[in-house]
Protein backbone atom coordinates (compact mmCIF):
# COMPACT_ATOMS: atom_id res chain seq x y z
CA UNK A 1 0.00 0.00 0.00
CA UNK A 2 1.16 3.49 -1.18
CA UNK A 3 2.34 5.71 1.37
CA UNK A 4 0.06 8.90 2.07
CA UNK A 5 2.43 11.06 1.09
CA UNK A 6 3.03 9.34 -2.38
CA UNK A 7 -0.42 9.53 -3.24
CA UNK A 8 -0.95 11.45 -6.80
CA UNK A 9 -1.97 15.30 -6.78
CA UNK A 10 -0.73 15.75 -3.22
CA UNK A 11 1.31 18.93 -2.00
CA UNK A 12 4.24 16.19 -1.75
CA UNK A 13 4.02 15.01 -5.01
CA UNK A 14 4.62 18.65 -6.51
CA UNK A 15 7.78 20.18 -7.25
CA UNK A 16 9.06 22.80 -5.01
CA UNK A 17 9.47 26.05 -6.89
CA UNK A 18 12.71 27.42 -7.43
CA UNK A 19 13.70 31.17 -6.64
CA UNK A 20 14.42 31.51 -10.14
CA UNK A 21 10.54 30.23 -11.20
CA UNK A 22 9.25 32.62 -8.92
CA UNK A 23 10.93 35.91 -10.33
CA UNK A 24 10.22 34.82 -13.90
CA UNK A 25 6.49 34.45 -12.84
CA UNK A 26 6.95 37.74 -11.12
CA UNK A 27 8.13 39.45 -13.85
CA UNK A 28 5.54 37.97 -16.51
CA UNK A 29 3.38 39.55 -14.31
CA UNK A 30 4.57 42.73 -14.21
CA UNK A 31 4.83 42.31 -18.24
CA UNK A 32 0.68 41.76 -18.31
CA UNK A 33 0.27 44.87 -15.96
CA UNK A 34 2.53 47.08 -17.75
CA UNK A 35 0.59 45.83 -21.26
CA UNK A 36 -2.89 46.02 -19.38
CA UNK A 37 -1.84 49.61 -18.44
CA UNK A 38 -0.98 50.41 -22.31
CA UNK A 39 -4.44 48.80 -23.79
CA UNK A 40 -6.25 51.14 -21.75
CA UNK A 41 -4.52 53.75 -22.48
CA UNK A 42 -5.23 53.41 -26.63
CA UNK A 43 -8.75 52.53 -25.43
CA UNK A 44 -9.38 55.83 -23.48
CA UNK A 45 -6.89 58.13 -25.74
CA UNK A 46 -9.12 57.75 -28.45
CA UNK A 47 -11.99 59.67 -26.80
CA UNK A 48 -10.22 62.95 -26.26
CA UNK A 49 -12.33 64.54 -28.87
CA UNK A 50 -15.56 63.54 -27.36
CA UNK A 51 -14.30 64.72 -23.72
CA UNK A 52 -13.54 67.77 -25.77
CA UNK A 53 -16.78 68.69 -27.22
CA UNK A 54 -18.68 68.22 -24.02
CA UNK A 55 -16.17 70.88 -22.84
CA UNK A 56 -14.50 69.10 -19.78
CA UNK A 57 -10.52 68.60 -19.40
CA UNK A 58 -9.40 65.03 -18.05
CA UNK A 59 -9.08 66.38 -14.68
CA UNK A 60 -12.61 67.54 -14.44
CA UNK A 61 -13.52 63.89 -15.76
CA UNK A 62 -11.48 62.23 -13.16
CA UNK A 63 -13.90 64.52 -10.89
CA UNK A 64 -17.17 63.00 -12.03
CA UNK A 65 -15.57 59.67 -11.87
CA UNK A 66 -14.91 60.24 -7.95
CA UNK A 67 -18.25 61.15 -6.99
CA UNK A 68 -20.09 58.14 -5.47
CA UNK A 69 -23.31 57.71 -8.04
CA UNK A 70 -25.57 56.91 -4.84
CA UNK A 71 -25.05 59.03 -2.44
CA UNK A 72 -22.57 62.06 -3.73
CA UNK A 73 -19.34 62.34 -2.32
CA UNK A 74 -18.04 65.11 0.21
CA UNK A 75 -15.96 67.95 -0.85
CA UNK A 76 -13.43 67.38 0.93
CA UNK A 77 -12.82 63.93 0.57
CA UNK A 78 -12.91 64.85 -3.69
CA UNK A 79 -9.86 67.25 -1.92
CA UNK A 80 -8.36 64.68 -0.44
CA UNK A 81 -8.31 61.63 -3.22
CA UNK A 82 -7.02 64.12 -6.03
CA UNK A 83 -4.57 65.33 -3.40
CA UNK A 84 -4.95 68.95 -3.81
CA UNK A 85 -6.19 71.83 -1.44
CA UNK A 86 -10.20 72.27 -0.82
CA UNK A 87 -9.79 75.30 -3.05
CA UNK A 88 -8.71 73.51 -5.68
CA UNK A 89 -11.49 71.23 -6.08
CA UNK A 90 -13.89 73.39 -5.20
CA UNK A 91 -13.21 75.73 -8.55
CA UNK A 92 -12.83 72.42 -10.69
CA UNK A 93 -15.97 71.02 -8.91
CA UNK A 94 -17.53 75.33 -9.73
CA UNK A 95 -17.19 74.49 -13.64
CA UNK A 96 -18.86 70.96 -13.72
CA UNK A 97 -21.74 72.49 -11.79
CA UNK A 98 -21.94 75.03 -14.41
CA UNK A 99 -21.87 72.90 -17.41
CA UNK A 100 -24.25 71.12 -15.37
CA UNK A 101 -22.48 67.66 -14.76
CA UNK A 102 -22.29 68.26 -10.98
CA UNK A 103 -24.41 68.81 -8.22
CA UNK A 104 -23.79 70.05 -4.71
CA UNK A 105 -25.42 70.21 -1.69
CA UNK A 106 -25.05 70.80 2.52
CA UNK A 107 -25.07 67.75 3.97
CA UNK A 108 -28.13 67.44 6.35
CA UNK A 109 -26.10 65.89 8.97
CA UNK A 110 -23.21 68.18 9.25
CA UNK A 111 -23.60 71.94 7.64
CA UNK A 112 -20.20 72.67 7.23
CA UNK A 113 -19.85 69.69 4.89
CA UNK A 114 -20.41 70.20 1.14
CA UNK A 115 -22.03 67.33 -1.16
CA UNK A 116 -21.15 66.92 -4.35
CA UNK A 117 -23.66 64.65 -6.94
CA UNK A 118 -23.73 63.54 -10.22
CA UNK A 119 -26.10 65.04 -12.34
CA UNK A 120 -28.19 62.80 -15.14
CA UNK A 121 -26.03 64.59 -17.88
CA UNK A 122 -22.71 63.85 -15.60
CA UNK A 123 -23.96 60.61 -15.69
CA UNK A 124 -24.93 59.83 -19.47
CA UNK A 125 -21.07 61.43 -20.34
CA UNK A 126 -19.59 58.40 -18.58
CA UNK A 127 -22.42 56.35 -19.96
CA UNK A 128 -21.19 57.80 -23.41
CA UNK A 129 -17.28 57.14 -22.70
CA UNK A 130 -18.69 53.05 -21.76
CA UNK A 131 -20.27 53.18 -24.70
CA UNK A 132 -16.95 54.17 -26.70
CA UNK A 133 -14.76 51.64 -24.49
CA UNK A 134 -17.22 49.08 -25.52
CA UNK A 135 -17.01 49.82 -29.13
CA UNK A 136 -13.48 50.17 -29.53
CA UNK A 137 -12.37 46.89 -27.66
CA UNK A 138 -15.53 45.01 -30.06
CA UNK A 139 -13.13 46.90 -32.99
CA UNK A 140 -9.95 45.35 -31.48
CA UNK A 141 -11.02 41.92 -30.85
CA UNK A 142 -12.74 42.05 -34.79
CA UNK A 143 -8.72 42.50 -35.73
CA UNK A 144 -8.02 38.86 -34.22
CA UNK A 145 -8.30 35.46 -36.00
CA UNK A 146 -10.37 32.94 -34.37
CA UNK A 147 -7.31 31.53 -32.20
CA UNK A 148 -6.11 34.62 -30.94
CA UNK A 149 -9.60 34.72 -29.88
CA UNK A 150 -9.85 31.92 -28.09
CA UNK A 151 -6.13 32.77 -26.30
CA UNK A 152 -7.86 35.92 -25.16
CA UNK A 153 -11.24 34.26 -23.81
CA UNK A 154 -9.16 31.71 -21.87
CA UNK A 155 -7.10 34.14 -20.28
CA UNK A 156 -10.38 36.43 -19.00
CA UNK A 157 -11.72 33.14 -18.05
CA UNK A 158 -8.33 32.38 -15.79
CA UNK A 159 -8.71 35.91 -14.48
CA UNK A 160 -12.23 35.04 -13.88
CA UNK A 161 -11.71 31.95 -11.84
CA UNK A 162 -8.82 33.56 -9.69
CA UNK A 163 -11.07 35.86 -8.93
CA UNK A 164 -13.97 33.58 -7.80
CA UNK A 165 -14.60 33.38 -3.66
CA UNK A 166 -13.26 37.09 -2.92
CA UNK A 167 -15.46 38.67 -1.05
CA UNK A 168 -16.59 42.42 -3.06
CA UNK A 169 -14.65 45.52 -1.80
CA UNK A 170 -14.96 48.87 -3.05
CA UNK A 171 -11.53 50.09 -4.10
CA UNK A 172 -10.78 53.82 -3.94
CA UNK A 173 -9.38 54.57 -6.64
CA UNK A 174 -6.13 56.63 -7.09
CA UNK A 175 -5.37 59.34 -8.95
CA UNK A 176 -2.53 61.79 -10.29
CA UNK A 177 -2.34 65.14 -8.44
CA UNK A 178 -3.93 67.66 -10.09
CA UNK A 179 -1.69 71.03 -10.76
CA UNK A 180 -2.64 73.97 -8.61
CA UNK A 181 -3.09 77.36 -9.80
CA UNK A 182 0.37 78.97 -10.77
CA UNK A 183 1.75 75.44 -12.25
CA UNK A 184 2.52 74.26 -8.15
CA UNK A 185 2.05 70.37 -8.86
CA UNK A 186 0.36 68.93 -5.54
CA UNK A 187 2.11 67.17 -2.90
CA UNK A 188 2.17 63.09 -2.88
CA UNK A 189 3.30 60.46 -5.46
CA UNK A 190 2.07 60.31 -8.52
CA UNK A 191 -0.11 56.96 -9.38
CA UNK A 192 -2.30 56.97 -12.13
CA UNK A 193 -6.12 56.79 -11.74
CA UNK A 194 -7.56 53.51 -12.67
CA UNK A 195 -10.87 52.93 -14.04
CA UNK A 196 -13.00 50.54 -15.75
CA UNK A 197 -12.30 50.49 -19.58
CA UNK A 198 -15.65 48.91 -20.30
CA UNK A 199 -17.78 49.38 -17.42
CA UNK A 200 -17.25 52.18 -15.81
CA UNK A 201 -15.52 53.44 -12.60
CA UNK A 202 -13.55 50.36 -11.93
CA UNK A 203 -10.59 50.34 -14.36
CA UNK A 204 -10.61 53.62 -17.25
CA UNK A 205 -7.00 55.29 -17.38
CA UNK A 206 -7.22 59.15 -17.32
CA UNK A 207 -3.84 60.27 -17.18
CA UNK A 208 -3.64 62.88 -19.97
CA UNK A 209 -5.11 66.35 -19.79
CA UNK A 210 -7.18 67.73 -22.67
CA UNK A 211 -7.45 71.67 -22.57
Amino acid sequence: MNDANETAGTPADLPARSSGSRADDAALVDAIVVAHLDLMRRLTGSHAPEVAEVGVTMTQLKVIYLVDPASGTHMSELAARLRVTLSTVSGLVDRLVEGGLLARREDPADRRQVVVTRTARGAALLDLLRVLNERRLRSLLERLDPAELRTVRAAYAALGRAAEGEAPTVVEPVVEPVVEPGGRPSAGPRPTLLLDATGGPDGVVLDRETS
